[in-house]
């Protein structure tokens, strides 16, 4: 678990100073927060960490990628950036909540 923290890390201060646009930490925050709710729900109904971890990403990567196409259909441009900013924090947000005991 901590050498995909680490690697996550490490993307994320390789790639492109995307994380510094306004627009991207939007994504990047809605992204963890839909990806640590669904992850936390998904552990208290039961799942293991490795199946809550799965939900919450796919979840926030659901959503992501929705609003993207929606984007792409005469609402504005889509952006591979937001996709990717979306992935970082679905993948962060999930990772973090799996790892607690979340009481609803």
């Amino acid at each position: 678990m901590k050498a995909l923290l680490l690697l996550l890390m490490a993307v994320m201060l390789s790639a492109e100073p995307m994380y510094l646009q306004d627009d991207k930490q939007k994504h990047f925050v809605g992204s963890a927060v839909i990806g640590a709710t669904a992850s936390g729900l998904a552990k208290h109904y039961g799942s293991n960490k490795f199946e809550a971890v799965f939900i919450g990403i796919g979840t926030a990567l659901l959503i992501g990628i929705a609003k993207e196409a929606i984007d792409g259909k005469g609402y504005g441009t889509e952006d591979v950036g937001d996709v990717y900013a979306d992935t970082l924090g679905a993948v962060s947000g999930s990772l973090i909540s799996a790892q607690y005991e979340w009481r609803f």
